[in-house]
């Protein structure tokens, strides 16, 4: 799968990253820079968005409790407005997400499954 990675500081974003890419995912970031802070990379180049070669989930790693976005995660509106799934993992508490979440995680030892449960379930029906 290819998901996005943002959260409220750069420690959880790499611990999470090497998660999805020890499982054999690939991860990627809206800004591009370590720890996903910086300007969203399709202002200026179209085909540097993460979205031009598709998107299966976006994971939010929240370090710590926050009842509002931090500074680098406001890049995820925009993949919300796409309608791609969100995880939300670690401090779930006062999450700003509301019910736009798919899933909500506890902790970070799940990312793997969660990420896997929330593709999984936006899958449109079989015929």
């Amino acid at each position: 799968m290819r998901i996005v990675v943002t959260g409220t500081e750069g420690s959880s974003i790499d611990r999470v990253e090497r998660e999805l890419q020890a499982a054999g995912h690939e991860t990627t970031s809206c800004s591009g820079e370590p720890g996903g802070r910086g300007r969203c990379r399709g202002t200026e180049d179209r085909e540097a968005c993460p979205f031009v070669g598709g998107v299966d989930v976006i994971v939010a790693a929240r370090a710590r409790p926050l009842p509002h976005l931090a500074k680098q995660e406001q890049l995820v509106e925009c993949v919300l407005l796409n309608e791609v799934p969100l995880v939300v993992v670690g401090s779930t508490d006062f999450n700003p997400y509301g019910k736009r979440a798919t899933v909500l995680v506890e902790g970070f030892d799940e990312v793997v499954d969660a990420c896997e449960a929330a593709a999984v379930s936006s899958e449109p029906p079989s015929t």
